[in-house]
C-alpha cells in the first residue's frame, strides 16, 4: 500500500492468493494501511498482467478526502507459499492428452512413450522425421506395444530397437500419435529426442 499524499510506502495489504488469479474473477479487496474503509477492485485483467509477470498498481476507492495506490508485484511471494500452475491465457484450449517419450541409454535404443490410460493399446505410432515427412510417408510410422501401466498413464514400448545416427546432430524429430478408447480422440504430438553428450 502507498499514499498518494507523498507519505510513501505504508506497508503490506496481506497476501494476494495464486488461486484468487487463477479463478479469474473480479473481486474486491479491503485496503488495510488505514481504518477509512478503502477497497480495491482486481479485474481478469489485472490477472492476466500477474501471469505475465507484471506488475499491477490499483487505486483504492476514496475516503476521508483521499485515496491510496496499491502496487501488486507478482515476483514477491508469500513465506511458505507452495506454487500454482496455471496458463498464462487462461481462455486458451489446453491441450487435453500428452505423450511423453524417452530413449534408454544402449547405443541400439528403445523408445519408450507413455500416455494417458484411455489410449487403445494398438494404436500408438512414432515416426523419426519432421511433420510434413511423415505426414506424407505412412510407411515411415512404426507401430509401439503398451507393456506397462501405472494410475493414469501407460507406457509402450517401440518393437525395434533405434540407431540414432551420429551425424543428425543433437536433435531429431520425433511424431508421436494415436487414439483414445473413447470416442476414438485422435492424439498427436511434435517432439524432440536430444542426444546425451
Amino acid at each position: 500500500g502507498w499514499s498518494t499524499l507523498g507519505s510513501g510506502f505504508l506497508g503490506n495489504n496481506g497476501t494476494l492468493k495464486a488461486s484468487v488469479i487463477a479463478a479469474n474473477k473480479a473481486v474486491t479487496l479491503a485496503y488495510v494501511q488505514d481504518p477509512h474503509g478503502h477497497k480495491f477492485t482486481l479485474t481478469p485483467e489485472h490477472f492476466a498482467k500477474l501471469r505475465r509477470k507484471e506488475i499491477v498498481e490499483v487505486l483504492t476507492t476514496e475516503a476521508d478526502n483521499h485515496n491510496h495506490r496499491v502496487v501488486i508485484n507478482p515476483a514477491r511471494k508469500a513465506p511458505g507459499s507452495q506454487p500454482l500452475t496455471m496458463p498464462v491465457d487462461p481462455d486458451a484450449v489446453a491441450p487435453k492428452q500428452r505423450l511423453f517419450a524417452t530413449l534408454d541409454e544402449s547405443p541400439q535404443a528403445h523408445l519408450y512413450v507413455s500416455g494417458p490410460n484411455d489410449m487403445a493399446d494398438d494404436s500408438l505410432e512414432y515416426c523419426l522425421d519432421t511433420a510434413e515427412t511423415c505426414q506424407n510417408d505412412a510407411t515411415l510410422w512404426q507401430k509401439m506395444t503398451a507393456y506397462s501401466q501405472r494410475s493414469e498413464r501407460k507406457f509402450y514400448k517401440s518393437s525395434q530397437k533405434m540407431a540414432l545416427d551420429a551425424n543428425s546432430g543433437a536433435e531429431v524429430p520425433l511424431q508421436v500419435r494415436g487414439k483414445t478408447k473413447t470416442g476414438s480422440e485422435f492424439i498427436q504430438n511434435i517432439l524432440k529426442l536430444v542426444r546425451k553428450i
